[in-house]
């Protein structure tokens, strides 16, 4: 039988995962932030043509809406 190479080094846990990427987050400028919409303010995406009615339930869709409403208002990232 041949040996096998064994890896001595600890799995990094989920913990350790989230704190490099939120550290690496900052070090690019970006914040993360969860915050509450009303469906009034669904309705006026999906009128405004930022978000496709059948996606009106799809977190990640309105997301990309709200990315949209952003970068007409704000400046760019630097």
């Amino acid at each position: 039988m041949s040996e096998q190479n064994v890896s001595l080094q600890k799995p990094v846990s989920s913990a350790a995962l989230r704190m490099r990427l939120l550290r690496e987050r900052r070090a690019d400028g970006l914040r993360c932030i969860k915050f509450l919409i009303y469906d009034n303010q669904i309705d006026a995406l999906v009128a405004q043509q930022l978000l496709p009615q059948d996606k009106r339930n799809d977190p990640e869709e309105i997301a990309k809406g709200l990315y949209a409403i952003i970068d007409r208002v704000l400046p760019p990232p630097l």
